[in-house]
Formats: structure tokens, sequence, C-alpha cells
């Protein structure tokens, strides 16, 4: 808002229209200022003091500083009611609005002061109309009808005391420009958000604009990446049926090993950014949950006793056989998390528990839990290691491969299926990671027991 208006306030325009010649220099004398208006009846203090404050409350300027400032008035006086409209035409014309019009009743020889005061109504929608007769005989609720609306509308009787007149005149102006003054900010307002709200539409199109580029990228890189890996994954395997010596045999496994490897990496990077830009579906199915453990505990069970470890899966005796829900991303998470156990436990072994937590209903809230005797993690990471690529030891010399997705990838995909991932560990003790996810019951008593998983079976697990 314009500062100079704050600080030196627009003068209150006031329009009078009367056919007596010594009527209009009264009023005119009423509302002079030669003393810059200091002087001003406690009426007028009174009435307009509400208005002043709700003003400065508006438009948060200083009260006390609005009832100090004076009213400066400017007066045009006219005889006629086409004479009055002339001079108020003139006046939207060179948008020097008014802001209250004193309307006698009775003008001869020209149109009386209802007709002035529609058309001045329908010139300024917004200006305040007193209407001065000296009959008591008016009726005001015909004239209100007439000249709508009501609330700025005022009927005065002559003879008229000059603090009447510069009461009206004072309180009328003050809430004509207190509510210029709103309708301005008001209009600032609607701009802004008008503006605000193009600038949100054109980031939301821009956003929607980038999402479709990173789902048209994620869908051309898993072809191009993984048409080529799965060349090179199914030629080697091929080679590996074929006579080879030693030392080409462990050529050749090398490569198939890594190959698998690169292949899990690629399937994480691709389901991470999956996540991020939810393009990541849950397929919710009835499966076979002690099917899913076993399957687990075929593969795993293996490596711990390969690499010298214990193995143990516990599933609790109220625990439902069959539930529904996304199979495929729940053993995804499990696998990540007991191949990060398995990984970072070189002594003692790796429990894997499921255990009823909440049943209500067909709903039920399942804990999963994988426990380890590892290495553990500090505490000043327990936060972090949920962050993408966070590995626990970072330097180029550390003992144990993973991009660093694979708990920031659970954690994404827990917290998408309604769960959550704690964790627990201590350096050189171990850690327990526990997933509470609720499952619906199934309606099915059984179900066919899901495909065991292999090392790679739609599903990757690093670290």
């Amino acid at each position: 808002m314009d500062d100079r208006i704050d600080k030196t306030p627009e003068s209150v325009r006031v329009l009078f229209a009367d056919d007596e010649p010594a009527i209009l220099e009264a009023y005119r004398g009423t509302l002079a200022s030669p003393t810059n208006a200091r002087t001003r009846s406690d009426a007028l203090d009174q009435i307009s003091a509400a208005v002043l404050c709700r003003e400065a409350a508006l438009l948060n300027r200083d009260s006390a500083a609005l009832r100090d400032t004076p009213l400066e008035f400017e007066v045009t006086c006219c005889t006629q009611g086409d004479e009055a409209l002339a001079a108020a035409r003139t006046a939207a014309a060179e948008n020097r609005p008014f802001a209250v019009a004193f309307i006698d009743m009775h003008m001869p020889p020209g149109p009386d002061g209802l007709w002035t005061a529609q058309q001045l109504r329908a010139l300024y929608p917004d200006l305040n109309l007193v209407m001065v007769s000296g009959s008591a005989e008016i009726d005001l609720s015909a004239i209100g009808r007439q000249v709508p609306p009501p609330d700025k509308l005022i009927y005065l009787q002559k003879p008229c005391h000059c603090d009447e007149i510069r009461q009206l005149a004072a309180a009328c102006g003050v809430r004509w420009r207190t509510e210029r003054q709103l309708r301005s900010t008001l209009a600032q307002l609607e701009t802004l958000v008008e503006r605000r709200t193009e600038d949100l539409r054109k980031a939301l199109k821009a956003a929607q604009a980038a999402d479709e580029v990173k789902r048209q990228f994620l869908a051309i890189m898993n072809h191009e990446l993984r048409t080529p890996m799965n060349g090179i994954i199914g030629t080697t395997q091929l080679l590996m049926t074929t006579q080879l010596n030693e030392e080409q045999r462990t050529y050749i496994d090398s490569t198939y090993r890594c190959s698998l490897s690169l292949l899990a990496l690629l399937d994480d990077i691709l389901d991470y950014v999956k996540i991020n830009t939810g393009t990541l579906d849950l397929n919710c199915t009835n499966f076979d949950l002690g099917g899913l453990c076993q399957a687990l505990e075929r593969v795993f069970k293996r490596r711990c006793n390969k690499k010298g470890l214990s193995w143990k899966l516990t599933i609790g005796p109220d625990v439902p056989a069959t539930v529904k829900g996304d199979l495929l991303r729940l053993r995804q998470v499990l696998m990540n998390l007991i191949s990060n156990a398995l990984k970072f436990t070189e002594r003692g072994g790796i429990e894997v528990t499921v255990e009823l937590k909440k049943h209500s209903g067909r709903r039920t809230m399942l804990q999963f839990a994988v426990a380890d005797t590892g290495i553990g993690i500090p505490p000043e990471k327990h936060t972090a290691i949920f962050e993408p690529f966070m590995l626990v030891d970072a330097s180029t010399t550390r003992g144990h491969g993973g991009s660093g997705l694979g708990l920031a990838f659970s954690k994404s995909v827990v917290e998408r299926m309604g769960g959550r991932i704690e964790m627990e560990s201590r350096p050189a003790k171990g850690s327990t990671f526990r997933v509470l996810l609720p499952l619906a019951q199934a309606a099915e008593t059984a179900q066919e027991a899901p495909e065991a998983p292999g090392e790679k079976s739609g599903a990757t697990a690093t670290g």
C-alpha cells in the first residue's frame, strides 16, 4: 500500500445539494478547516473513535495517530439534483469520488432528492447518503427500499445543528475511507493469491512433466540395462555347460557371480527410483506366511552353514497361516534384512522370529525380527543408516559390499504398506531389526506355498 496515503490521508469529498444558497454556505462553513480542523466536538470524537480504531486494526496502523489526524473535507455545493449528478459524474471521471452526499428531499423546480439519491447510488454504490428534509412525515422504509442499501442511508431533519453535520460527515467519511482502503488491500491480496496460485500451477505442471520424464527414463533404463545383463548372464550359463578346464571354469564362475551382483545392484537402483517417483505399485494377494518363511530358511540356512553361523527361525503359535499383502515386497524386505545380518556377522548366528503383536477383526499386526551377533552399528549412525547410500563403513578399504540402498528401500516400502522399521544395535554386540507390518487375515485357511526365492528371484538383497 502507498506510504503517502498512510501518512497523508486523502481529503474526504462531500457533496451538498440544496435549493437554498444560504443553507449551502452554512454547510460549507461548517466543514471549513481554517485551523486544519484541530478542534472537533466531543460528540464527533465519541461516534468516530470506534470507527477509527477499526480502521487502524484493518490497515495495521496506529489508532492513536489516526485519532490525532484531522479529517480534511473538500466540499462541493449544488442547488439542483441534476447539477449534483453532473458534479458526481465529473468526479467519477477524474477518479476523485465523493464519500458522502447531503441531499435535500425537495429542490424545486428540478428533480427531487429521491431521484437524485437514486442516480447517485447507481453511479456510486458505496456512497453514503444523508437525506435532509424539513418534514417529519418521511417514510424511511420506503426510501430505503428505493435507495438501497439501508446501512448507507441516513435521515436528517431540518433545522440541522453544526455538530450534526460535522459528525455525520466525519463518521461517514472515515467509514468510506476505511472501506476504500480495505477494498484496495483485498484487491492486492487477491492479486497476490492469483499470482501465487499461478506460480504453484506452473510449478505443479513442471513437476508433473519432470515425473513423466522420470517414468519414461526409468522404463528405458530398465530395458536398456537389463537386456545386456541378461545376455551376459545367459551366455555365461551356456559357457558353464561346455567343456572347460579348471582355470577357465574359475574365470566363468567369477564372471557369473559378478554379473548377478551387478544385476542385483541395478535392481536396487531401479527400485529406489520407483519409490522416489511414486511408480512403485503394491500388489496385495493372499499368501502362505509359513511358506514364505520356510522358503527364506532354505536359502539362508545353507548360506549360514557355509559361513559357520547358526540359524534359527521361530514362528509364533498364534501367527495366522494365511495373510493378505504384497508377498514380493515383504520377501524383498526380509531378504534385505537377513542378507545384511549375514554379511556383517562373522561369529555367532542369525535368528528370525515372527510374532503376532495385535489382532483386531481380520486385521493383524505382525512383527518380523532379524537379530544377528555381528559388528553392530555405532549409536551416531542409528538414524542415518536408513538414508540412501549410507554405509556403516564408507571407506575404500571396507570389507563388505553393498550399495547402501537396501535399508532405505526397505524402510520406504514398509512405510508404503502402513508399517514401520525399528532397530536396536550395539557395536561388537550385534543388531536387531524389527518390521511391524499390518496385514489382513485371508479368508482362506491355506494357500499354496510361494516359490522359493533363489539368490535372485525377483527380489534384491543388498546392504
